[in-house]
């Protein structure tokens, strides 16, 4: 009877898994395996929000969610005081011409 072992192909990790630090090949390979992007996505986000981690992963999802269509609709919390209805309310922002 023989014994296989599956090895895992990028056996890399970080040494802080908090922070994305792309100074060696092999970060920047396993942060764009972790979040699922390409490196160019990876390094705009890196810019946007910092290299904290929990951030990039949030932003990158909200990226996602918003080139798929599944964006808050106008109607909800903040966005529909923007639309011009007051929170909760039937006063309006804006006077209605």
């Amino acid at each position: 009877m023989t014994s296989t072992t599956i090895r895992d192909p990028f056996p890399f990790a970080p040494v802080d898994s908090e922070r994305v630090d792309l100074t060696e090949h092999e970060d920047l390979n396993f942060w764009t395996r972790e979040f699922d992007c390409t490196s160019d996505q990876l390094v705009a986000a890196l810019l946007t929000v910092g290299v904290r981690a929990t951030a990039v992963r949030a932003h990158l999802r909200r990226l996602a969610a918003a080139a798929l269509g599944a964006v808050r609709p106008a109607s909800s919390g903040f966005a529909r005081g923007i639309a011009g209805v007051a929170f909760g309310s039937s006063r309006r922002l804006y006077p209605q011409s």
